[in-house]
């Protein structure tokens, strides 16, 4: 599991409030995210979240998971995501992207 990948979509998911704005944001799949959350939940060994069929919301028993997974979430993705584009190799100005409809 890309464990940076699966915080990012739990700290998406928190600010939108809801798996599909989070994936329309991320530009996945809502089914992407949704098992990149529930890998992260089963990593972590709590459930992060609690979903109902018209809101998600951080877990209340989460004030030390949910709340603060969250906040140390935000922390390690924007800390993390400068220093992960500096390892990726350079884009191919060549290559063309797929595009999704």
């Amino acid at each position: 599991m890309d464990q940076l990948l699966a915080i990012r979509a739990f700290s998406r998911v928190v600010e939108a409030g809801n798996f599909t704005k989070a994936a329309d944001s991320l530009r996945m799949p809502k089914a992407t995210v949704s098992k990149l959350v529930q890998t992260l939940e089963a990593h972590v060994g709590v459930q992060l979240l609690q979903r109902t069929t018209r809101r998600v919301a951080v877990t209340p028993d989460g004030v030390d998971s949910g709340q603060a997974s969250y906040a140390r979430s935000r922390v390690s993705v924007d800390a993390a995501l400068p220093a992960r584009s500096l390892t990726r190799p350079a884009p191919d100005p060549h290559r063309r992207r797929a595009r999704h409809r």
